[in-house]
């Protein structure tokens, strides 16, 4: 039976979020479980992402929400990474997410290590700004695509068919991409229409180098 853009969740319960989760002294922590949705503080802890996915959020007064940034397995969430605007933006798991504690020791090459963690994010946040600025709805969902396919491949191939984690729903491709979840449902059924992506629950598979030449 043929993959359809519903077959990603829509939304996840509102009951889900409420107070963050407080990371504040980071050389405590073991490890600590998020459900998706829930909201993390790591002021001025810095964790690990050891499983599952987190955004960076910004919510407007009016509960509309914009994810500046997804982190994956392995990366680590910091108080730097929000900078001046700590106060406003929140981390929150896009998925169900296990935090472990990363503190910083004084072993050589461990500053060093957090400016490469900020730069790449930097990286990160200038192409967001291309997708959301100057990107059809349909670039956007393709560059987003293969940005998540080139974190996940260690050795990533333009002309193989590849599978990568997708463990998000409909509405969080929203805040990520800045389109209604109508238009995001219109996105992924004409890719998969023009058999460029398949979508399951959980995951997307697709050739990277079909997804490329839809953004001009």
């Amino acid at each position: 039976m043929p993959a359809t853009a519903t077959d990603l969740p829509r939304d996840i319960p509102e009951a889900v979020r409420g107070e963050p989760v407080e990371l504040t002294h980071a050389s405590a922590i073991s490890r600590r479980a998020l459900r998706r949705g829930q909201y993390a503080s790591a002021h001025p802890a810095r964790a690990r992402i050891a499983r599952g996915w987190i955004g960076l959020e910004k919510t407007m007064a009016d509960g509309r929400r914009q994810v500046l940034a997804l982190f994956l397995p392995g990366d680590t969430l910091t108080e730097q990474i929000a900078g001046d605007a700590a106060e406003t933006l929140q981390f929150v798991a896009m998925s169900d997410a296990v935090l472990e504690g990363a503190p910083l020791s004084d072993a050589p090459g461990s500053a060093q290590r957090v400016v490469e963690e900020l730069l790449l994010l930097h990286q990160r946040a200038l192409r967001q700004i291309v997708r959301l600025g100057r990107m059809t709805a349909i670039e956007r969902m393709a560059d987003l695509l293969l940005e998540l396919y080139e974190r996940q491949a260690p050795f990533p191939s333009r002309s193989e068919r590849v599978r990568i984690d997708l463990p998000l729903t409909q509405a969080q491709l929203s805040d990520i991409l800045g389109l209604s979840s109508v238009h995001i449902n219109r996105c992924l059924k004409a890719l998969r229409d023009h058999g460029a992506v398949r979508l399951r629950h959980g995951w997307a598979e697709f050739t990277p180098a079909d997804l490329a030449r839809q953004i001009g």
